[in-house]
């Protein structure tokens, strides 16, 4: 790491470690400022790191890839879901839902561009089943109970889900830095969220919200801190 990640995840730690406080403080104002920070942190590191590459020799412009091109639009997800997450969960959760998507999208390109074949994915495929699995049928047979929000719920983790699971069988078949970097990030992501199912639909408490600030926050800044070694 070069000092200038070392001072970005420095800050940025020191506002996680703020915000598991200010989060069950009971004061809306200091937990929306400290979490829009966090957020816009690392979708700002990220679009650096996206805008950086793209000044080629001579200072002609290079094209941006396809696959940068999605990634950073998940991170800008991610980022507005987070803002919209402050006053509403539906449109919080649509947001993560894109975003989610996206970066799945990223991990499918990558799954194709290192040729890893289908069985070596098994992993993913196995624990993806697994847990929606046991979501559907908590659901079904109504053992959790989502509320108004209902099938909905299941959609949103069907696709958190997704980019986790992916990212186990990458991470076991490409070792390189930023594949690394991005897939533990988005694994602690999809675990963050079934923090957050605990916390809103099975068992409310302090330290669950906190442990689902605390993974997702930490998956985010990996996330984007793989973004220097594309």
């Amino acid at each position: 790491m070069n000092t200038v990640q070392i001072i970005f995840s420095v800050v940025y730690i020191a506002l996680l470690i703020s915000y598991l406080f200010s989060e069950t403080s009971g004061n809306f104002k200091r937990r929306a400022v400290n979490k829009i920070a966090m957020a816009s942190m690392f979708l700002i590191y990220a679009v650096v790191e996206f805008v950086r590459p793209l000044a080629g020799e001579n200072g002609m412009l290079c094209v941006p890839s396809i696959e940068k091109c999605v990634i950073i639009a998940a991170f800008f997800f991610a980022w507005l879901g987070d803002v919209l997450l402050l006053w509403s969960f539906m449109k919080g959760g649509i947001a993560f839902i894109v975003s989610n998507l996206l970066f799945s999208v990223y991990l499918i390109r990558v799954i194709y561009s290192n040729r890893i074949p289908f069985v070596r994915m098994l992993p993913s495929v196995i624990i993806y089943v697994l847990l929606i699995g046991t979501v559907i049928a908590l659901y079904k047979t109504k053992k959790i109970d989502f509320g108004k929000i209902g099938g909905a719920m299941v959609i949103y983790l069907a696709s958190v889900t997704l980019h986790g699971s992916m990212s186990i069988g990458v991470l076991i078949n490409v070792q390189q830095t930023h594949i690394t970097l991005l897939c533990c990030g988005l694994i602690l992501f999809m675990i963050s969220d079934y923090f957050l199912t605990t916390d809103k639909f099975i068992h409310p408490a302090k330290w669950v919200l906190r442990c689902n600030s605390a993974t997702y926050f930490s998956g985010l800044l990996l996330a984007c801190l793989s973004m220097s070694y594309t």
